[in-house]
């Protein structure tokens, strides 16, 4: 919910805290952002939103949708054993596309060149089924972006949700892959900002 308040407040120019204390004393008004995000639409579009609005706040300077929908069919990306490849890989693995493409502005003082950062992104909510597959696509995603060696591109694994705070043993699989490679990152919702200063610092 919190980064669907902030997209909003970004696109019509508002103030977080007075949309949350709004929030907090008017349920019709709370409403508004109450779509639950146990969809996976619902929370790509919100985190979607979240990176254009840091395109605004000039932390990027673009933001691409890779995954498939009306009007970007053809920048579909997936990443396999290291490659980013345009179709999808024939694999025993289940290989999903990548979700989004993003390229942050530089230090001037840091590097000229541009640095290409591919992200899957995931709600997960509580544990069951449908949420270990999540968590399974994206330790698959990780398990291949470790083996990346291009210097100029990074990939982000980006968790959403309770399931990674409540189940801390599934975390630490992904951040196996992440201790293997300088360009793959575990990331959340609340630290990815974070994350890409420490990507643009480097």
């Amino acid at each position: 919910m919190q980064v669907k308040i902030e997209g909003h407040c970004s696109r019509h120019g508002l103030d977080y805290n007075t949309i949350r204390e709004k929030i907090s004393k008017d349920i019709n008004y709370a409403s508004f952002f109450g779509i639950s995000p146990k969809r996976q639409n619902a929370a790509e579009n919100a985190f979607k939103d979240y990176l254009l609005q840091l395109e605004d706040e000039g932390v990027l300077k673009e933001v691409r949708c890779l995954t498939g929908k009306k009007g970007n069919e053809g920048e579909m990306r997936f990443i396999n054993n290291g490659e980013l490849v345009e179709n999808k890989p024939n694999t025993t693995d289940t290989i999903n596309s990548i979700d989004f493409k993003v390229v942050p502005v530089l230090n001037y003082m840091v590097s000229t060149d541009d640095i290409i950062i591919y992200i899957s992104h995931k709600f997960i909510d509580e544990a069951g089924g449908t949420q270990n597959n999540a968590h399974n696509n994206l330790k698959t995603f990780c398990q291949h972006a470790a083996k990346n060696k291009d210097k100029d591109v990074y990939f982000i694994a980006v968790s959403d949700g309770e399931y990674h705070k409540k189940y801390i043993k599934k975390l630490k699989e992904l951040r196996e892959f992440e201790k293997r490679s300088g360009r793959l990152v575990i990331a959340s919702v609340d630290n990815f900002r974070d994350k890409i200063r420490e990507i643009v610092s480097e």
